[in-house]
């Protein structure tokens, strides 16, 4: 269990009663788990690499802002945060203040030029794992906004919104959207800043 100390207990109780590609095919494909293709992007495990597939492990997501991070994407995935716990009652994502050992996600920038990446998610090294295929987890997941796009991809603040809610998709199980439009899990998407019913059913069914 991820969860340790009384307050992570409390929480889990008291509050509950793992890049961007371009592909279609049917809406009602399933686009969540570990080790998934979906969207036109081949199947990853759940790893260090940046392609990694992981799920979370149970339904809370505890997040935690690292260091380099913009305060624009903050403010995006504060969003996100607020639009999936909206949405989604069988989950519940929070910013915490926990270290960052007994966190789920830690969110920063980076600058990686050539990889094609605007943001992804990848297992910390080292990170806590377990869980196997379709349901591979590890915590923390490191959140990486790649700033080498962002001017040329997602340089708004509606497109920011797209790409974390996207990268908090993925950091719940969500692989890249089979749907032609309408949901941030489409891969190249910049102007949806939420996901769509499709999604929310994957993850009722996985929470």
């Amino acid at each position: 269990m991820r969860l340790r100390g009384g307050l992570k207990f409390f929480l889990r109780v008291g509050l509950i009663a793992s890049l961007v590609l371009i592909g279609t095919a049917p809406a009602v494909a399933n686009n969540i788990g570990s080790h998934v293709a979906s969207g036109g992007t081949a199947a990853h495990n759940c790893n260090t690499s940046i392609s990694s597939q992981c799920v979370n492990n149970n339904s809370v997501d505890l997040i935690v802002f690292g260091t380099p991070l913009a305060t624009s994407h903050k403010d995006a995935i504060n969003f996100a945060i607020a639009d999936y716990n909206a949405k989604n009652p069988g989950i519940f994502l929070y910013i915490s203040a926990l270290g960052p050992d007994d966190v789920d996600v830690i969110v920063s920038d980076t600058t990686v030029v050539g990889n094609g990446a605007w943001a992804w998610g990848q297992c910390r090294s080292p990170a806590t794992t377990g869980g196997t295929n379709p349901n591979a987890w590890c915590y923390p997941m490191l959140l990486k906004w790649n700033l080498a796009y962002e001017a040329s991809k997602y340089p708004g603040t509606t497109a920011k919104r797209d790409v974390a809610c996207h990268v908090l998709g993925h950091s719940m199980g969500l692989r890249h959207s089979y749907e032609a439009s309408g949901t941030c899990m489409k891969n190249g998407s910049t102007t949806f800043v939420t996901m769509s019913s499709h999604d929310q059913t994957m993850l009722a069914g996985q929470y």
